[in-house]
């Protein structure tokens, strides 16, 4: 199961041209690989752990869209674009996305 809508696992997938892509809206930082996992559980795929495989996520410097974020962030929460953008996705999702998820959030 997942435990939170905003999971952002990291997955090694084999291209397929039926996976969604990821969306173009949402290019510097915040929310591209978390609506692009709930697009991949809601459109029905699956998920398995592997064994004796790992990856690592090494620190780097924070870029400049990241900075731009926090500073949103800081000063009025509800006004972040990247968080408006992703409300816009959701609906977007709700409308045009078949509800095929077998991943319960747990």
């Amino acid at each position: 199961c997942m435990t939170s809508p905003r999971y952002e696992p990291y997955v090694v997938m084999r291209y397929c041209k039926d996976l969604p892509p990821f969306q173009e809206q949402f290019a510097g930082y915040g929310q591209n690989k978390i609506t692009w996992m709930q697009q991949v559980r809601r459109s029905g795929y699956k998920f398995y752990q592997v064994g004796q495989g790992f990856l690592l996520h090494f620190p780097h410097k924070q870029s400049a869209a990241k900075k731009v974020f926090a500073q949103e962030k800081e000063e009025d929460v509800e006004s972040v674009y990247v968080y408006q953008l992703a409300a816009s996705f959701h609906h977007w999702m709700e409308e045009n996305v078949p509800n095929q998820n077998v991943i319960p959030q747990c």
